[in-house]
């Protein structure tokens, strides 16, 4: 799995790495999934399909839409039958 940007995105409107974006090779067609939580394990949001259909994508932006305050964040994406997880900063 790739993660783009890297390690740290910056959600302000400026159009670069407003988002981050997990790319997956999926020769199976299995479905894949993915969540956000906070550092204390709680989950803060759901990722959602890229566009390219490769990948699931993360704004910065909680369950209720509203933007996530900026900190380190874990990432768990589930595909047939892994798990890939690590650590992304969200900076304001």
């Amino acid at each position: 799995m790739q993660v783009v940007p890297p390690k740290v995105f910056t959600p302000n409107g400026d159009g670069v790495w407003d988002q981050v974006e997990f790319f997956y090779d999926n020769p199976t067609g299995a479905t894949v999934t993915g969540k956000i939580l906070d550092a204390k394990g709680a989950q803060v949001a759901n990722l959602r399909n890229g566009d390219r259909g490769v990948s699931l994508v993360w704004d910065g932006r909680d369950a209720g839409e509203r933007p996530a305050p900026g900190g380190v964040y874990f990432y768990q994406v589930e595909y047939d039958g892994k798990v890939a997880h690590g650590a992304i900063v969200l900076a304001r």
